[in-house]
């Protein structure tokens, strides 16, 4: 009996150190997570003892810039608000993270062939480390799981050219050459494991893990070490809205997670039209923490359209939403969204990247500035000579402008033709002509009918375009989301189907005011709303 009580009591202390937040779409988690984090700062808590660890960059850096508004804390002084992997990189010391130069090494070295053959170049350095032998090696390492395992929970595509009795002989000698190194060369799933394995946890009063419903197996097991030590800890995260299982993410420890258990309940985001949409979805899920929200009083509209052109894009704030990204773009198979803007003038972004780049529209300026003789700076002509190119500057004065320290010293037009190499036969050009070669006749099109519509070019594009995927944690007014699936899709959600009910969850939710759902082209290869 006093070995149960003393059990119990243990289990007790252990729940009261640790609380989970459930945080459902527009609740407000991260700013829970500030205010936690101001709350210990009051108390008098050194900077240094809170750990803020999230899964994603964007989330941890996010983190870490609120922080700094908000508290004026320099980054130096937050050691700990980072990704898992950064969190073990600096307390163990790693000094040399893997890259495409180190597996090039390793081949030259052991003369192992890959799926395909990479030229050493700067393109191949970044996309050999992403083939699949090194994609397999390092998800096992993550997921802990076997070689075998991984590779056979990859879709075929995914592990097209691995050759099953290569795979351990790879990995093995890759485990070798990279320990063999000074100093040796650490993937991120390394630096965990390394840490799990010799290191100590440095003095927490707080530990608070962000994103938790995407965490791996290997970043479970540097929580569980973390939280055993840490005075307090704070887990936050919304298994509904899971979607990297694919990848390895594990929503199914942060739900059986022991510790006090809080629901965020007002959602800031979602309209009154729009959240019985969201919870009809949810429900569908079958492994989940049932949860319950409100929404705004604000009612919102949902409407269903037959196809892109039917939206009414020529004004607002929009996020158009696809499960897979030839949704998006191949019109040969009727997905016309990225056409559609593009024949419009309307400014957009492609799963995080311009369609006009901000440099392209600065060059376009500095030339207006130069045919209007005005003083620019050597940052600003570094812009220009970025797209104007060898045709406009003479030999090897596009290498002087782009070494130039001082990017903010300021020429005249005069200097940059005696000085800085533009030659002098291209002043008065249109920047049509003068960017003829350099800038495509698709984007110079795009950019004279956004400029008559109006479009603001230098800010952020009004209008993204994303895979559901790319957009989790984005929201905007206007949202519109494709209701079709692949075929794939179409035959893993007849098994798994929880990851797809997901994946619809979090485009319905990025909704402010407005939603709009875009039918199938073909009914059996849709979701059913």
């Amino acid at each position: 009996m006093r070995i149960w009580e003393s059990r119990r009591q243990n289990l007790f202390l252990y729940m009261e150190r640790i609380t989970k937040y459930f945080g459902p779409p527009g609740t407000g988690k991260t700013t829970t997570l500030m205010n936690i984090v101001e709350e210990y700062l009051d108390k008098g808590t050194p900077p240094e003892k809170i750990a803020f660890i999230s899964f994603s960059v964007k989330a941890a850096d996010e983190g870490k810039n609120r922080a700094h508004l908000r508290f004026g804390l320099g980054f130096d002084e937050m050691p700990y608000f980072c990704t898992s992997h950064a969190f073990c990189k600096r307390i163990m010391g790693i000094s040399q993270v893997m890259n495409g130069r180190h597996v090039f090494d390793f081949l030259e070295e052991y003369k192992f062939n890959l799926t395909k053959k990479y030229p050493n170049d700067r393109r191949a350095i970044r996309s050999v480390v992403q083939d699949p032998y090194f994609e397999i090696i390092e998800r096992a390492k993550t997921n802990c799981r076997s070689l075998k395992d991984e590779r056979l929970s990859l879709d075929k595509n995914d592990r097209k050219g691995v050759v099953i009795h290569m795979l351990e002989p790879i990995a093995e000698a890759w485990e070798n050459f990279r320990l063999s190194r000074v100093p040796p060369v650490y993937s991120f799933a390394d630096m965990i494991t390394k840490f799990l394995a010799e290191g100590t946890v440095p003095p927490l009063d707080v530990l608070i893990v962000d994103e938790a419903q995407d965490l791996a197996e290997l970043n479970w097991q540097l929580v569980d070490m973390l939280a055993g030590e840490a005075e307090k800890t704070f887990i936050a995260g919304d298994d509904d809205q899971a979607i990297y299982e694919w990848n390895g993410a594990r929503p199914q420890r942060f739900i059986n997670y022991r510790g006090k258990h809080v629901v965020l309940d007002q959602s800031f985001r979602i309209p009154s039209l729009v959240h019985p949409i969201a919870e009809r979805i949810s429900r569908r899920i079958i492994s989940r923490e049932p949860k319950t929200y409100r929404p705004r009083k604000e009612k919102g509209t949902v409407s269903n359209v037959a196809s892109v052109e039917l939206l009414p894009l020529q004004k607002g704030n929009w996020l158009v939403l696809a499960s897979c990204d030839y949704m998006l773009t191949d019109a040969s198979k009727g997905y016309n969204v990225r056409k559609y803007l593009i024949d419009n003038g309307y400014p957009f972004v492609h799963n995080h990247y311009r369609y006009i780049p901000r440099k392209m529209m600065s060059a376009l300026d500095v030339w207006e500035k130069i045919n209007n003789k005005e003083e620019i700076t050597l940052g600003e002509l570094d812009d220009l000579y970025n797209y104007l190119g060898k045709t406009g500057v003479k030999r090897g004065f596009l290498t002087q402008v782009s070494q130039a320290p001082n990017k903010g010293q300021t020429v005249t037009v005069k200097e940059i033709v005696d000085n800085y190499g533009l030659r002098e036969e291209c002043l008065g050009q249109d920047w049509k002509e003068i960017f003829e070669r350099t800038i495509d006749v698709e984007r110079r099109s795009f950019i004279e009918k956004a400029l008559e519509n109006e479009e603001d070019l230098h800010g952020e594009p009004r209008i993204a375009i994303s895979t559901i995927h790319q957009a989790k944690g984005g929201e905007a007014e206007n949202v519109a989301v494709y209701l079709d699936l692949s075929k794939a899709q179409k035959r893993t959600s007849m098994l798994q189907p929880d990851g797809l009910h997901r994946q619809f969850y979090v485009a319905i939710t990025r909704t402010i005011d407005n939603l709009y759902l875009i039918q199938a082209q073909d009914d059996y290869y849709r979701y059913v709303i």
